[in-house]
């Protein structure tokens, strides 16, 4: 069972870092006029938004859909085929504040947007499913009049019980939290670890010829995916020259840490299990998809190792490459999107398909 954090991985993190400084498109510093009032807080926030490891992505992902939109959002939610949205500000109606509208998604990308009655019509129902779902769930499992609180995740300031305040009506109180930071990140990975015990430390599953998903256990045993495109040497659409083969990984949006900072590892394995015994001379692409991009642009670095030691690698910025491997890592890209979707299918549903491809008589 893991009890800490990977060794290596927070000088991994501050090597990361140093590096994106180096080149364009790296870390730089931000700066902007907020109101004093709030300065400190922002700050803080500014802080959550700009790690560059799982942590920031997973709040850059919160935060970037609105860069879309001109109302900031109350509410965001996604069901089976249908996402809605409750938009703030909320208007005064003379009777109560209500939502000044909404929208719902389709799985075809169409939507309906809602004038402020219907949105808080479908705001209170939301409201009333939610309620019920969760006193359900606590009536099944037995966690009524519960308060438990082993994780420390929500901060002093809003746990009132990490004060010892201890509601009136919990028949329960099941409450340790951790008494530090370095406690915290030893429990959320040793919570990690008992979920991922049985995790190979890289598995690889195949999405079509050449592209393969990698998950991995990241910083602070976080699961972790990223997406590999092997072009041998020869294939235009996947290689940088006429000379060489090419192992490209690809950061994924909200795919915990960034294969940059287990980059050795990962191409350790790939060597390993497709490569092994291959002649033609390698060369590594390191690829973030930019997540502020309307265009879905492609962060690109050369990663070379120091005289063949994959322990000193050096990442050189926007190498120059070809349209070609800049269309074929765009559609390997969706191909592995086309894959995932596929898999969120049941088995009755792959088979129908299937049955509809072959006209339903199986010949």
């Amino acid at each position: 069972m893991m009890t800490e954090p990977p060794a290596g991985s927070a000088a991994r993190t501050r090597d990361w870092r140093a590096r994106r400084r180096q080149h364009p498109g790296g870390l730089t510093q931000v700066i902007t006029w907020v109101p004093s009032e709030y300065a400190a807080q922002l700050r803080k926030i500014f802080a959550l938004l700009g790690d560059p490891d799982w942590r920031g992505i997973a709040y850059r992902s919160v935060v970037a859909p609105w860069l879309h939109r001109r109302r900031p959002g109350m509410f965001r939610g996604a069901g089976d085929g249908y996402a809605i949205e409750i938009d703030a500000p909320e208007i005064d109606n003379g009777r109560e504040l209500i939502p000044i509208g909404g929208r719902i998604f389709g799985a075809d990308r169409s939507f309906v947007e809602l004038n402020p009655v219907e949105a808080d019509e479908l705001n209170k129902n939301l409201q009333a499913a939610i309620a019920g779902v969760a006193r359900d769930f606590l009536a099944r499992h037995g966690l009524e009049k519960h308060l438990r609180d082993r994780t420390g995740v929500l901060l002093p300031d809003i746990a009132p019980h990490h004060a010892g305040y201890r509601p009136p009506d919990m028949e329960v109180y099941d409450v340790d939290r951790p008494e530090n930071e370095q406690q915290y990140v030893v429990r959320e990975a040793t919570v990690v670890a008992e979920i991922c015990s049985s995790q190979e430390p890289i598995a690889i599953d195949t999405v079509s010829e050449g592209i393969h998903e990698l998950r991995y256990l990241g910083g602070g045993g976080m699961p972790s995916r990223a997406l590999l495109v092997i072009g041998i040497k020869g294939d235009h659409g996947r290689t940088i020259d006429d000379q060489s083969s090419l192992i490209t990984l690809i950061g994924l949006p909200g795919g915990g840490t960034p294969p940059t900072l287990v980059f050795a590892d990962l191409v350790k394995t790939v060597r390993e299990k497709f490569l092994a015994g291959h002649d033609a001379p390698l060369r590594y692409l390191d690829v973030e998809p930019n997540e502020f991009s309307p265009s879905a642009a492609l962060r690109m670095s050369e990663v070379k190792p120091n005289d063949g030691d994959f322990s000193a690698l050096q990442w050189l910025p926007n190498p120059k490459i070809s349209f070609g491997l800049n269309y074929g890592l765009r559609a390997a890209l969706e191909d592995y999107r086309a894959w995932r979707r596929r898999g969120r299918l049941s088995e009755a549903d792959v088979e129908a398909l299937g049955s509809l491809g072959d006209g339903g008589g199986g010949n």
